[in-house]
């Protein structure tokens, strides 16, 4: 989403830029300093890290293209929920502290990457808080939205139209169990160990994947992912779709992100992918778009009231 209104300081503004602390961006009350972008930049690599099924290195560079003006709008988000007294709870934050520092590697490697960049554990959780709080407010206005039928068989149908409900090649459907490992904890190795010798014994995938999953990006899918052709998956992954048959579970295998085990769903060949796959996926995608609507008008209505000063073209 554009942000119309900047201003933009003037070049006789480097005196003020050597007084505040290399601040790139005041937002109203809030300031956005050289070391917020990098932290944000360091931050959300991590997150991009733990969806790395998914993203490739084009998807961060484009990422990196974007980030200063990302930063804006979570800042002008804050600022909305803040008006609306949504504020992070100490148990919300607590688990997103220590969820970022197991992601990290563990307190030791997140005291060194804390070092790394110049940070300060404090720093850190207040970023957590505000990050909360905007995540809070866009689901309160998620709340306030629905889809009709009607509108989910429409979208289906212009997929339909489009071609892009066509499979063109074969696909897999498949869930799955994350335990993020960066470091090769060999405490992680037995915990899905353990997971794979009770999915052995009898237990409910899904149960335990909803349990012990850290794939924040399939946790919204029911621990799935969806027409998954080859090409996007990860070598090791890849071996086990290809290898393993259907309603089969993969013995635990390592990834550059963790350890996985996997349960084959489908495999699929090419044809129109019929509206019942497809329909959670639209479901989520109109949400989304009217959030984003809503999001956006009020995005405008605030910029008539607060400033938006950029020191530095930081992009």
């Amino acid at each position: 989403m554009g942000l119309p209104r900047y201003i933009f300081a003037s070049d006789n503004s480097k005196d003020v830029l050597l007084t505040q602390e290399e601040i790139l961006v005041q937002v109203g009350p809030e300031r956005i300093t050289k070391s917020d972008y990098n932290a944000y930049m360091q931050y959300r690599q991590i997150e991009l890290k733990k969806r790395g099924l998914l993203f490739s290195p084009q998807d961060v560079q484009n990422f990196q293209k974007k980030v200063l003006d990302e930063i804006v709008e979570q800042t002008m988000i804050f600022l909305l929920a803040l008006r609306e007294n949504i504020v992070c709870s100490d148990e919300e934050f607590y688990n997103t502290y220590k969820e970022g520092i197991s992601l990290l590697g563990g307190e030791e490697e997140y005291r060194r990457w804390l070092k790394s960049c110049n940070l300060t554990d404090e720093y850190i959780k207040e970023q957590i808080k505000k990050k909360n709080a905007v995540e809070k407010y866009i689901q309160s206005i998620e709340k306030t939205v629905s889809v009709s039928d009607k509108e989910l068989e429409d979208a289906y149908q212009n997929y339909v139209k489009s071609g892009w409900a066509r499979r063109k090649t074969d696909t897999y459907d498949f869930a799955n169990i994350l335990i993020v490992d960066f470091t090769g904890d060999s405490e992680k190795e037995k915990q899905i160990n353990e997971i794979y010798r009770r999915i052995q014994n009898g237990e409910d995938f899904f149960l335990i994947a909803q349990q012990y999953s850290e794939d924040s990006f399939s946790r919204k899918q029911g621990y799935c992912y969806y027409e998954m052709p080859l090409k996007q998956v990860l070598p090791e992954v890849k071996h086990y779709l290809v290898m393993c048959p259907v309603g089969s579970v993969s013995p635990p295998f390592r990834t550059r992100n963790g350890w996985n085990v996997l349960k084959i769903l489908s495999k699929n060949t090419p044809g129109t992918i019929p509206f019942q796959k497809m329909k959670q996926g639209i479901y989520h995608e109109l949400i989304n778009k009217k959030v984003r609507e809503i999001l956006r008008q009020e995005l405008e209505k605030l910029q008539k009231e607060v400033n938006i000063t950029y020191y530095q073209n930081y992009k």
